[in-house]
């Protein structure tokens, strides 16, 4: 067990065994200039940034976050085999300012990037149970695998979101979830969240097909623009007359599907309804 951190600048270097190496209580760092491996690595850290990840080393075989642990990638990407983050209420940071990243492609509950004037690509199809926060910097989906993103609870944005041929995929089962673009367009964007509610914060464009298979997306005072298709499952709801809304194609409502509306807002149709 580890309370203040763990460096290895020897050139011999060293390969834990299979016995589990816990790092928990205080905020602290892992790294070294030499290279060395753990096979079972547990964070528990739950204070401050948690555990961070300096540099490119160690190498880990399997990292399991704990409950409200707080992990952090502050420079260059360790190789991680497997990153279990899926206890409750757990945080993974891509932080670095000194170079881009490539984030680890797995489940998380939340996930924060903030790296200013720097990118954070994903690394493979993602899920974030909880809340996705894009502080600084810019979160990119990948140009050539375009990974899919799910997110289960708010999508806030106040960087980039660069969304190129992917989908992302709005889960929440919340009356209270909110979704805030940052002045960035989806590509193709799905809600699938019976039962939940997400609330516009800004303008919200959909630049391919937006598809609401469950739940309600509330335009609140927003301006919403769908350059493709819109096909209504769930809910679709404006209740104020200010903003914008703008589909060029076609509107679909299908059976089940609702669109309400209050206090007379506009709405312009180019693809038919």
């Amino acid at each position: 067990t580890f309370r203040g951190g763990l460096t290895n600048n020897s050139s011999s270097g060293f390969t834990s065994g299979s016995g589990t190496y816990t790092f928990d209580t205080n905020a602290q760092t892992i790294s070294g200039s030499q290279s060395f491996t753990i096979t079972n690595l547990t964070n528990n850290v739950t204070t401050s940034t948690g555990l961070t990840f300096s540099g490119a080393q160690p190498t880990v075989t399997t990292l399991t976050q704990g409950s409200s642990a707080q992990l952090t990638f502050s420079g260059s990407m360790p190789t991680i085999t497997t990153l279990t983050a899926t206890a409750s209420s757990n945080t993974v940071s891509y932080t670095s300012t000194a170079g881009a990243q490539t984030t680890i492609g797995t489940t998380y509950v939340n996930l924060t990037i903030d790296k200013s004037g720097q990118t954070a690509t994903l690394g493979g199809n993602t899920t974030v149970n909880n809340n996705l926060t894009i502080t600084l910097g810019t979160l990119d989906v990948d140009t050539t695998n375009n990974y899919s993103l799910s997110v289960g609870g708010n999508f806030a944005n106040s960087g980039t979101f660069t969304a190129r041929a992917g989908t992302v995929t709005l889960t929440s089962t919340s009356s209270s979830a909110t979704l805030t673009s940052g002045g960035s367009s989806f590509y193709a964007l799905t809600q699938n969240g019976s039962g939940g509610t997400y609330t516009l914060q800004d303008a919200l464009s959909v630049s391919n097909n937006l598809v609401m298979t469950a739940g309600t997306l509330q335009l609140a005072a927003q301006s919403l623009t769908v350059t493709g298709t819109t096909s209504i499952t769930g809910t679709l709801n404006d209740n104020s007359a200010t903003g914008t809304n703008l589909f060029v194609g076609a509107v679909t409502i299908n059976s089940g599907g609702i669109w309400t509306e209050t206090n007379n807002p506009a709405f312009t149709f180019r693809g038919g309804l």
